[in-house]
């Protein structure tokens, strides 16, 4: 097994715990968006929601790139 799949689970609670101690203090760290639209539906405050929604869809599409760029193995093969 690789390092990338026996050490997932500690790499996503750090990725959570950092979002949370460092985002946290500064913008609420909301990391689900739909908790981000509610309250901005409800108090009618849509300062800056948009990046809600555009930094996640934006991180996972540069995820994706990296992945295909760096880890050509994990491509799916093509059908012959």
């Amino acid at each position: 097994m690789s390092i990338l799949t026996t050490r997932n689970p500690a790499i996503i609670s750090i990725a959570v715990f950092l979002d949370a101690f460092i985002g946290g203090p500064l913008t609420g760290a909301s990391m689900n968006p739909a908790r981000s639209f509610g309250p901005a539906l409800a108090m009618g405050y849509w300062d800056n929601q948009w990046l809600y929604w555009a930094a996640p869809l934006s991180g996972g599409l540069a995820a994706v790139a990296c992945c295909q760029l760096f880890m050509p193995q994990l491509k799916s093969p093509s059908p012959e």
